[in-house]
């Protein structure tokens, strides 16, 4: 059983300008954010490393109970950079493509977990880490 505020990493990936970065959003359940998480990768080379140094590095690392990845984030890890990421944090991971769950790994009861992380619009830290990426894409490449 989860409780109401338990504390979720939202990790999407994207691409701008021949560069890519992760962003995560920690979120309370589906009520606070508590935190942005950001790094800048130079190619997809070393990418799970990097996102596992980035979590490490967080503030919020131990509070951290439940990881969830974006569609792309998963097409490039993959079920085995999964397994590692669960291997190395020992905590339940999420992996969602076209808004459905595509993956788990040590979620015994993800209806309970959607219950309190997630609205009709979808797990609320994954959505807003995607908002915010989305936005940062649209600062970096606006003209004036």
């Amino acid at each position: 059983m989860f409780k109401r505020e338990v504390r979720v990493l939202g990790l999407t990936y994207r691409v701008y300008s021949g560069c890519s970065f992760i962003l995560g959003v920690v979120f309370r359940g589906r009520l606070w954010l508590d935190g942005v998480l950001y790094r800048r990768l130079e190619s997809r080379d070393g990418i799970l490393s990097e996102l596992i140094s980035m979590i490490n590095e967080s503030p919020h690392r131990g509070q951290i109970r439940v990881v969830v990845l974006d569609e792309m984030l998963y097409r490039i890890l993959g079920l085995i950079g999964v397994e590692e990421l669960y291997t190395n944090f020992k905590l339940p991971i999420i992996a969602f493509e076209e808004g459905r769950v595509a993956a788990t790994i040590g979620v015994d009861d993800i209806d309970g977990f959607l219950r309190v992380a997630a609205s009709d619009s979808g797990v609320e830290a994954l959505r807003i880490a995607s908002m915010m990426a989305n936005r940062l894409i649209e600062l970096l490449t606006f003209k004036s």
